[in-house]
């Protein structure tokens, strides 16, 4: 819904498949950050997955492209990743402390 036809070409399998394989990855990513062994990695991991959804979230913004949902839908998309970016940074640098 939120991915345009465009972007279908960068992909190497449908949009839907690439949806469906990065939630089971991020389910992953979740569960093993339950494990605390490899939190800053994965922490990190997570930010930066964030972040670049920030950015494709400001691109859509900026250029006024139509991206399938409401610009108020889209406003609470970034504020709620903006928080988990956040907390995914510090549980990073939480962790690089930790192990240091």
């Amino acid at each position: 819904m939120v991915v345009q036809s465009w972007a279908d070409t960068l992909l190497p399998v449908s949009t839907r498949t690439w949806t469906l394989a990065n939630a089971v990855g991020e389910l992953l990513v979740g569960l093993l950050l339950f494990t605390t062994r490899y939190t800053a990695p994965l922490a990190a991991f997570v930010f930066l997955s964030l972040s670049g959804t920030l950015c494709y979230i400001a691109l859509a913004a900026v250029t006024g492209a139509n991206v399938g949902i409401g610009t108020e839908l889209l406003v609470i998309i970034a504020i709620h990743d903006i928080g988990l970016a956040g907390l995914a940074a510090r549980v990073t640098l939480d962790a690089l402390t930790r192990d240091s």
